[in-house]
């Protein structure tokens, strides 16, 4: 009795003397603290409790998660907790105290981790709104401190200025179409995700001039403008309806407009020498889409054929 009164007053008021919130890296190591007051009562025993998993320890002894924990003592009167290879299961509450239920402290542990990506919640690499639709793209990200999120398009040089899960791009236009870039980071590190975003429209067909006019033996060059997404063919045809290919009579020169706008400009060139009496008519600039198809022409006329004012005809 005598004993047990003096390990009673030995330890009245130790219940404050710790009570603390800790954070450590997930998959790194931690030492929670357990140190009574000196000098040490002769036999007694302290033990470490958690609120998920109950009793860990007594003395030096581990009961659970020994490839874990381990108990370190670094003076006579400390019986402190190291965790390796910390995951989230070890965030908890966890509490050291005597076999006398005097309690030494109290430690709730915190897991904290670098910025991660939910796969299943994230837009994924590739994301199509139709245009003038409503566009939403996501980027949920785990992690502790809770990571900052910030959007960019096209690089990182240029910020949207808009923070958070979510980018909301309401009445969705084609030039819109774009790379975007979403970003988290927190203080142990940062990570990011790139979604191209595309932009749904029928195919438009436009001509750079309507009639073009070019001697017999002369190059000649015929261009249109396509828009579109998707666009699945483009291709010009000739007086006959047939599709035109590069030949030694002909270059079809593709060129994108570029930055992901979605213009494709298509050139029809008669190579010099080839333009024959045969060779004037009506050349037909062709787009289409799964579901449509459109098309413009361009008439390839003799100079003499121009009017003498200048003016022409569109078709």
């Amino acid at each position: 009795m005598v004993i047990l009164f003096i390990i009673c007053c030995l330890f009245a008021g130790v219940q404050s003397l710790l009570n603390i919130t800790v954070a450590g890296k997930q998959n790194g190591d931690i030492t929670l603290q357990c140190r009574i007051p000196e000098p040490v009562p002769n036999g007694i025993i302290v033990r470490w409790y958690s609120a998920k998993d109950s009793w860990l320890t007594s003395g030096t002894r581990v009961y659970k998660h020994r490839n874990h924990m381990s108990v370190q003592k670094p003076a006579p009167n400390e019986w402190n907790l190291h965790i390796k290879n910390l995951a989230q299961s070890f965030a908890d509450v966890y509490t050291c105290h005597t076999d006398t239920n005097v309690t030494v402290s109290i430690i709730s542990l915190v897991i904290e981790s670098e910025p991660k990506f939910e796969d299943g919640l994230t837009t994924g690499k590739y994301y199509t709104v139709t245009e003038g639709g409503y566009a939403v793209m996501k980027c949920v990200v785990s992690g502790k401190p809770e990571p900052i999120i910030e959007w960019f398009r096209g690089n990182e040089s240029y910020p949207l200025k808009v923070y958070g899960s979510q980018l909301k791009i309401p009445g969705v236009q084609r030039y819109a179409a774009d790379l975007y870039i979403c970003k988290a980071k927190n203080k142990y590190g940062a990570d990011k995700r790139s979604i191209n975003m595309t932009v749904a429209f029928e195919p438009e067909v436009d001509v750079m001039s309507p009639v073009v006019y070019a001697k017999q033996g002369e190059a000649a060059v015929l261009s249109c403008v396509v828009q579109g997404s998707p666009l699945v063919d483009v291709y010009w045809t000739d007086n006959d309806d047939k599709r035109i290919s590069t030949s030694w009579k002909y270059l079809i020169n593709e060129v994108p407009a570029g930055n992901g706008i979605p213009v494709k400009f298509i050139n029809l060139i008669f190579r010099p020498a080839i333009i024959t009496i045969h060779n004037y008519g009506k050349y037909t600039c062709n787009a289409k889409s799964y579901e449509s198809h459109v098309q413009k022409a361009v008439e390839l006329k003799r100079p003499e054929d121009k009017p003498a004012d200048g003016t022409f005809t569109y078709n």
